[in-house]
């Protein structure tokens, strides 16, 4: 039997059923056939039969019983009522949180993502591993050319060892080489010294070691080594002021860490196993954004270890920390009483980079970049792209690295919709005039209402005479005007022959001469003018490292297999 349903005006078959010819008579509804075959068929039922010519018999209805509920009456329920089982209920939504809805509700503290329970609570999810290694001590004996392995196949080799004429005695100067996972060896880090009469730099601490200058005897630096836990009390004895971030590096009895298969997350209590979690993975997720933008950074193979290392710091300091696979974090920022750590969560609840604290996004720069010569300074002849009025000891120590790692996090979050990515790269854009620095933020941490107009001039700061630490605001200003001036592809060219050259010792044309083939010479040369660079250096070749070391470093370093 056929019958048309008048909310939806299409035909439904109906089995043969006394229920079928109740409902029909309780509706007192009826069709022509002719009529009923100019109508949509709703659903072909297999047993369905095709409706017959119209034949009129006169029938005499048997008398039934009424039937009843909502399948029955038209219109079935009220506006605010639902059909559910033959009885009319309520279609008001139900008052109170729903865990699950996506929506953050009444006493819920998420509502979805990774660290987020099916009771909408914020909860770990990677195990927590402790850490107990007592460890010990080794010593070496090394001249020029020699070597210490540091672990995680990264090795120093001593470059110079020369006794100067000062009350801060002799200088031991050495290079960081490592191996990748490819099994090519790199250039970590060309500057590392130690100092026999400088308590500072009598220690140099390294993820996997502590090593201390013991003595200097002629051409021989006798220098120990501690591992484990053995590292940890010796830096506690002997690092001083630099303690708190120094140490942090070696964990104690009573550590712990987490890895997410990309971070190590080392933290202390099992109070602060969610704050480790955030770390990592919003480490994590910064790394995908800069593969994103930069999918040449893949090509990076990393040192030694497949992850980076996060650290909570020893004490509260107001700081990221960074060299090449390690980053410290203010042990504040772990806390989840004083930290809001539930907040932080849902920063990277979407798997974003979280803006909000993209100290963490500004470091990874530092990390991705570490080998390359957008981190550093260079052979240029007599003249360098970054200068340093004490390059004899530390050379590129003034140099547009900071900056660099800053316009990073602009680089990689232009385009997204977050509130907090523009107020970030509003913030350090307003900073920028075009030969000079403003004074955008008066009052602020930035605030350089004190400094001369000679010391906001972009030439000066990259001479070394800026204000302060201004050399942050001039760095991102630099390479933002690459960016505005020549767009992302010609940036994303640079970033690209930077990475080409990761770790290499090499000489190539320096960043100028491959912006101006990307960018237009007058494009790069008014760049110049306005930074304060010496045009000459388009036609020059640079080399990673700088010269001041009477030991080759174009050799390669790294310890035999």
């Amino acid at each position: 039997m056929w019958y048309v349903n008048p909310l939806d005006q299409k035909r439904h078959y109906l089995i043969n059923t006394d229920a079928s010819y109740a409902h029909l008579r309780a509706l007192a509804l009826t069709v022509p056939t002719n009529a009923l075959k100019t109508i949509k068929v709703a659903f072909a039922y297999p047993d369905a039969p095709t409706p017959a010519a119209q034949v009129n018999p006169v029938v005499t209805p048997a008398p039934v019983t009424q039937a009843t509920g909502c399948l029955y009456s038209n219109p079935a329920c009220s506006a605010n009522q639902n059909c559910v089982n033959n009885a009319c209920v309520s279609s008001t939504p139900v008052s109170g949180p729903v865990c699950g809805n996506g929506k953050i509700e009444g006493a819920e503290q998420c509502d979805g993502g990774d660290h987020c329970s099916s009771s909408c609570s914020w909860t770990t999810k990677y195990p927590a591993q402790s850490f107990n290694q007592p460890g010990g001590s080794s010593d070496y004996t090394v001249g020029i050319g020699d070597k210490i392995a540091i672990g995680d196949g990264i090795n120093i080799r001593i470059d110079d060892i020369t006794n100067f004429p000062s009350p801060n005695g002799t200088r031991v100067s050495y290079s960081i080489w490592g191996k990748d996972t490819g099994n090519a060896c790199k250039l970590i880090s060309a500057s590392g010294e130690f100092w026999t009469s400088l308590a500072d730099y009598k220690f140099r601490e390294f993820a996997d070691s502590f090593l201390e200058l013991i003595s200097v005897d002629g051409t021989k630096a006798t220098i120990r080594q501690y591992y484990g836990n053995a590292a940890r009390v010796r830096c506690d004895a002997i690092a001083g002021w630099k303690q708190s971030l120094a140490c942090s590096l070696y964990p104690a009895n009573d550590h712990y860490y987490v890895n997410n298969g990309y971070d190590s997350s080392f933290y202390y209590g099992a109070g602060d196993q969610l704050a480790a979690e955030y770390y990592a993975d919003a480490f994590r997720n910064c790394s995908q954004a800069y593969l994103k933008k930069i999918p040449a950074l893949a090509a990076i193979t990393p040192i030694g270890r497949s992850y980076r290392q996060l650290y909570s710091a020893l004490e509260d300091v107001n700081a990221y920390s960074t060299d090449y696979e390690r980053v410290f974090i203010s042990k504040s920022n772990f806390d989840p009483s004083s930290s809001d750590i539930a907040q932080k969560l849902s920063w990277i609840s979407d798997g974003s980079c979280p803006m909000q604290e993209n100290a963490i996004a500004h470091e990874l720069a530092h990390l991705l970049f570490a080998r390359t010569f957008l981190q550093g300074s260079y052979d240029s002849g007599t003249k360098t792209e970054w200068t340093d009025a004490n390059a004899y000891q530390e050379p590129g120590s003034t140099t547009a690295q900071e900056g660099f790692a800053q316009y990073m996090t602009t680089f990689i979050s232009k385009d997204s919709p977050s509130a907090a990515a523009k107020t970030s790269n509003d913030y350090w854009s307003a900073f920028c005039g075009k030969d000079r620095l403003l004074n955008a933020h008066p009052g602020d941490f930035y605030d350089f209402s004190k400094a001369t107009d000679a010391q906001m001039t972009y030439k000066n700061i990259f001479d070394g005479s800026g204000y302060q630490a201004n050399t942050y605001q001039a760095g991102y200003c630099f390479y933002k005007r690459i960016d505005d001036d020549c767009g992302d592809a010609s940036l994303t060219d640079l970033l690209n022959k930077a990475i080409q050259y990761d770790g290499s010792t090499a000489s190539h044309p320096t960043m100028f001469k491959y912006l101006s083939d990307s960018c237009g010479a007058a494009k790069v040369q008014s760049i110049m003018n306005d930074f304060g660079f010496d045009p000459a250096l388009v036609t020059m070749t640079q080399k990673w490292p700088n010269t001041g070391f009477p030991n080759g470093l174009d050799q390669p370093g790294c310890l035999s297999d």
